[in-house]
């Protein structure tokens, strides 16, 4: 019978030992399960702030690629002015006012008449009368 008590108290004692431990495994479990979650809760977090800095990245991409599109609309504009532009001759008379001609012969013209050419020389080197020469050289003036 003593012997029986003895093992009766060591298998309450193991049995008082293993609810300690099953408790401490519950705690432990809990506290695990506490942190998942609050690491979850702040990947979450992250996974949205993130999704929303991906979402406005976009707009500004679109926006930009909007913004890319009409600088390159004005760009191709100023060039074609500036094409139109290549073929003008601008000259600035006496009185502050400013005179435009566009046509590469009369370009000529004003360009050979301000080197010293004469009047008769010009009309004949470019085929154009000398009344003509000399009403483009007066509007010049």
């Amino acid at each position: 019978m003593i012997i029986v008590q003895s093992k009766t108290k060591q298998l309450e004692k193991m049995l008082d030992n293993a609810d300690q431990m099953i408790d401490e495994l519950n705690r432990l479990a809990d506290y695990v399960a506490v942190r998942i979650e609050e690491e979850n809760t702040k990947l979450l977090r992250t996974i949205t702030d993130l999704d929303e800095k991906v979402k406005s990245v976009f707009e500004v991409d679109g926006s930009l690629s909007n913004k890319i599109g009409e600088a390159n609309s004005l760009i191709e504009h100023l060039n074609q002015l500036q094409e139109k532009l290549g073929n003008i001759s601008c000259n600035s008379t006496e009185n502050g006012s400013t005179t435009y001609i566009s046509n590469p012969k009369y370009i000529e013209i004003l360009r050979m008449a301000e080197n010293g050419i004469s009047v008769r020389e010009i009309a004949k080197k470019l085929n154009v009368g000398q009344g003509e020469v000399q009403l483009l050289l007066g509007i010049k003036k």
